[in-house]
């Protein structure tokens, strides 16, 4: 959408409905216009004539204008396609002006003006097939493909990116290869019809509306690593609304010009074995996906094509390099590369000797000797809960309309035993990556760009906390209230040891729903169900769903409705996004009151570990629109944090030697919790906490040092010390995870 969303107003489906109309007419003008013209030209095919799904040519005469069913299908592209931006506008669901309506709809128009004579200019070229020669034929259909693979790359890319016309030569160049061999798989798997041929390009169109509404509703491009994800996207993508603008129009229109091309595009029809027709167009077909896959997979793409990914800005990166050709170039980046000079004996030297090293310097106080005998009397249990978009955006300069964040949640801070920031690697979604980071020690820092780990890997053998704590004699259960195939959840559960998933279905009947999930004081409910009825250790990861994008359905109950209007921000349709998700917050706030009060109230130990997954993605907006100008690490950082505390109903021994702690990340978080409750802890977790000494936070994109300090690590400008923690860190976990079974 346009940064200011103006929504044209619901008379202007009108215009699209007289197109429809229009092409109606034409087909219908064409049809009987042929009904009375007499047949007159000679019978019988000649050999060597294209091909046409109709009567042959002794038939032909008296359908000679009509509109054959080809025709008709083609025509019938233009008006769904004008009937489908009828209804947007109809439903609102349009943000653009008026006149890009109009401006399309009459190119469908005469787009759909050529089409209907299709037939004729088909019934021309029979006639006179008997000079017409097999080469000029097929020089006429690839350039009749080349041209569509043109078209279909401006479709793809105007669908999406305001920059589209700003990309280099030699990158739209890249992209029609790409799709031209795709159609051209295609058009000769169809048998050398235009229709098969349509489909590829109604495909490439798809990939660029389908980035539109993906950027629309998380401000991220799509990575390779969705692709293995789409049940899940499937799942929530009932939270939105599909409002299309005119950059989708403009690439339309470009699709719809490749499809008019495509309809004069029919097979030469030769006598013989079909047979053996059929063979050589497979066969074909065959060789150019062949060459297709070289060109995709052999390549460098970042060195040999210097398509450089920023981190930061993926998907400007996109918009700059092409789709195509950035998915790709991110594809081949997912591979986790091995640390130079990686061996595994001397990465398991490494981790049992900095290991040691935390061993020795922890042990100078009786702090922690005291917390692990307390543990192990006392056996508390350990709840963590990842709040679904937690975070406090009054960082955001109080969003300017003096908005103070949570207020429970502060007030809670100071019963806490630490608390702070937490860096994690996602925006707007990909929830299960931080949930796997904090579950596994793991961070997406030493992991190719876009991967989803609980897509990409196997957890068969994984070291994670179910496991850890399933060691120690604890119950263990994990507890989601969506889908439980989200995230392939039910199968990674199990893989990492969880005695018990609740999901869904285990919330049926729930009394109330906050924007339209299952709340998050229902799930807390479901924990002290469970730590009242089992008398036994328990650990329990509760990843929290209410809060979710997008935050334009409604649901939120009136008593947490807000109304802020933050200085500064113009665009209506953004306020009302920030409202309702400060209703939420709203929402969770008072949960976690009354969470904590309960758990208060509860005759048993129990610590709490609270991190939110990620921020809304609408905060890249605000932080770009309240502080430009900034450094890359200081100003994309902020979008990058949430917050976190640690909290017992109990006296934890030792706790106060965490009290300076105020960065952490989601990695290093639940080894952080579990050495404040006693937990005995593995070689890997000690190093963690040892590095993080130095390096306090990292993610995909900084690392930040003891004093709160971020640095971009492709900047070049780590200091030493920080790069030295970040390469044990890199060695130790790739032993634990890519290196476990050694």
């Amino acid at each position: 959408m346009t940064d200011q969303a103006v929504f044209a107003p619901a008379w202007c489906a009108i215009i699209p409905l007289l197109g429809v109309l229009a092409i109606v007419a034409l087909a219908w003008m064409f049809a009987k216009g042929g009904k009375g013209h007499a047949a007159k030209g000679e019978s019988g095919d000649k050999a060597g004539a294209p091909s046409e799904d109709q009567p042959q040519v002794e038939h032909m005469g008296s359908r000679a204008l009509a509109c054959s069913r080809g025709t008709l299908a083609w025509l019938a592209a233009y008006a769904i396609a004008l009937l489908a931006v009828a209804v947007a506008c109809g439903m609102g669901l349009y943000a653009d002006a008026v006149w890009k309506v109009v401006a399309f709809t009459l190119v469908d128009v005469a787009l759909a003006s050529v089409v209907a004579h299709r037939d004729r200019c088909l019934m021309v070229r029979k006639a006179r097939a008997g000079s017409e020669r097999l080469l000029r034929h097929a020089a006429c259909e690839l350039g009749i493909i080349l041209v569509v693979s043109y078209l279909a790359m401006w479709a793809m890319e105007c669908a999406y990116s305001d920059w589209a016309f700003g990309m280099a030569l030699q990158y739209q160049l890249m992209e029609t290869i790409i799709i031209l061999g795709f159609i051209s798989v295609l058009y000769l798997l169809f048998g050398r019809r235009g229709a098969g041929a349509a489909i590829g390009v109604v495909s490439v169109y798809l990939i660029g509306l389908g980035q539109y509404f993906l950027y629309l509703f998380k401000l991220a491009p799509i990575l390779p690593s969705d692709m293995m994800v789409l049940g899940t996207a499937l799942a929530v993508s009932g939270n939105y609304d599909y409002v299309i603008n005119g950059g989708v129009l403009q690439g339309a229109g470009f699709a719809l010009a490749a499809l008019c091309l495509l309809s004069f595009a029919v097979p030469w029809k030769r006598e013989g074995n079909p047979f053996r027709r059929y063979a050589f167009n497979l066969l074909s077909a065959l060789i150019v996906f062949g060459l297709l896959a070289g060109f995709v997979c052999v390549p460098d793409y970042k060195e040999d094509a210097d398509i450089k990914i920023d981190s930061w800005f993926t998907y400007d990166c996109y918009k700059k390099y092409g789709w195509l050709n950035s998915f790709i170039t991110v594809a081949q980046g997912m591979v986790v590369e091995k640390p130079e000079g990686y061996t595994t004996e001397d990465a398991h030297d490494l981790v049992k000797e900095t290991a040691a090293q935390y061993e020795k310097e922890s042990s100078a106080t009786e702090d922690r000797a005291k917390a692990q005998a307390q543990f192990q009397e006392q056996q508390p249990a350990i709840v963590c809960v990842m709040n679904e978009t937690f975070s406090d955006l009054s960082v955001y300069d109080n969003l300017r309309c003096d908005y103070e964040g949570p207020r429970f949640y502060n007030s809670l801070m100071e019963q806490t035993i630490v608390n702070g920031d937490c860096a994690v690697s996602v925006i707007g979604g990909g929830t299960c990556n931080s949930e796997f980071e904090f579950l596994t020690g793991n961070n997406m820092a030493f992991f190719g760009n876009g991967i989803y780990p609980y897509s990409a890997y196997k957890f068969d053998g994984c070291e994670n906390l179910a496991k850890q704590f399933n060691e120690l004699g604890y119950t263990t259960t994990a507890i989601h209230p969506n889908f439980p195939t989200n995230w392939k959840r039910d199968v990674i559960y199990e893989k990492m040891g969880f005695g018990t998933f609740l999901s869904k279905d285990d919330f049926a009947g729930d009394d109330e729903l906050v924007h339209n999930e299952v709340s998050d004081a229902s799930t807390y409910k479901r924990v002290i169900e469970l730590l009242e009825t089992d008398e036994s250790p328990q650990f329990i990861m509760d990843i929290t769903m209410q809060n979710h994008s997008g935050y334009s359905r409604g649901g939120i109950p009136e008593r947490y409705q807000v109304d802020y209007a933050p200085e500064g921000v113009d665009d209506a349709g953004m306020v009302d996004q920030i409202n309702e998700y400060l209703g939420c917050i709203e929402a969770s706030d008072d949960a976690l009151r009354q969470f904590i009060a309960d758990l208060e109230a509860l005759d048993r130990p129990v610590l709490v570990v609270f991190f939110g997954d990620h921020q809304p993605g609408f905060s890249r907006d605000i932080n770009d629109l309240f502080y430009p100008g900034e450094s890359d690490a200081e100003h994309q950082q902020r979008i990058y944090q949430t917050s976190f505390f640690v909290w017992a109903n109990y006296d934890v021994e030792g706790a106060g030697r965490f009290a300076d702690v105020k960065n952490v990340t989601t990695s290093n978080l639940s080894a952080l919790a579990l050495e404040i409750a006693g937990v005995p802890l593995s070689d890997y977790q000690e190093t963690v906490l040892q590095e993080s000494k130095v390096a306090s936070a990292y993610n995909a994109f900084g690392v930040c040092d003891a004093e709160g300090t971020w640095y971009d690590t492709d900047s070049g400008e780590v200091p030493e010390d920080l790069e030295k923690a970040l390469d044990v860190l890199q060695r130790a976990q790739y032993l634990r995870f890519i290196d476990k079974d050694k």
